[in-house]
């Protein structure tokens, strides 16, 4: 059987990326054997979930793992009868295990596609610390497209809230400065993709993403015991 998942990387150790259309490459899994395909859709200035689909179909592959597939790129995949999986956050081993052990979601064509990223923002700018910032800055995606934008307050840092209160909101990725490797546990738990080390405008933060350009860096949260990052 042969699985192909959007990797941020070329190993399996990698992780998936929360991207499927704009993936740089695709990782072929097969019993063991390993191909990356390069995507050359991740520059298409529009449609790249569906050349993404295309793409796979001629691959003879089976199974499709990711975050999100969008209804067209869906309706691709399923024309050319590859099933597709609702992939969770971590690595690609973790959802190629969890694919083998039935704990995956199978996708059909009435799920919601969209993507729904939190930014926590003071003022204009991405926050130093994201258990204390003023509010999130939330922006829902639907093919590569910011399709609104939204203020959510912060309800509070009481420690190990955050996660579990913006999975409730329906959020799939958070882009922050800085986080405790406690609070980087949680939001996996949660199916949360996390990228740190982002700093600036909101508006250029959100650009740079749907733009598949961002801008990352170092990790800004350093504290590991009682630093409020970890919230």
């Amino acid at each position: 059987m042969r699985i192909a998942i959007p990797v941020k990387g070329e190993k399996v150790t990698d992780l998936i990326n929360e991207r499927f259309g704009r993936s740089e490459n695709l990782l072929v899994y097969d019993e063991g054997n390993i191909q990356v395909i390069q995507n050359q859709a991740v520059s298409a200035a529009s449609g790249a979930g569906v050349k993404t689909s295309q793409l796979v179909s001629k691959q003879n592959i089976d199974v499709v793992i990711a975050l999100h597939v969008g209804p067209k790129a869906f309706q691709v995949l399923d024309a050319a009868d590859i099933r597709a999986y609702q992939g969770v956050a971590g690595t690609v081993a973790e959802n190629i295990l969890a694919f083998n052990e039935g704990r995956l979601k199978k996708l059909r064509a009435e799920n919601d596609h969209s993507v729904q990223i939190a930014i926590p923002t003071d003022g204009s700018v991405v926050a130093a610390h994201f258990g204390r910032c003023q509010k999130y800055t939330v922006f829902t995606v639907e093919a590569d497209k910011a399709v609104e934008i939204k203020e959510v307050e912060n309800p509070g840092h009481e420690p190990g809230y955050l996660p579990k209160y913006l999975a409730g909101l329906g959020i799939t990725g958070i882009i922050a400065s800085g986080m405790g490797s406690k609070a980087q546990k949680l939001f996996k738990d949660h199916n949360i993709e996390v990228t740190l080390g982002c700093q600036g405008q909101i508006e250029k933060i959100i650009a740079g993403y749907l733009n598949n350009n961002l801008v990352s860096g170092e990790n800004s949260c350093v504290g590991e015991t009682e630093h409020h990052c970890q919230k």
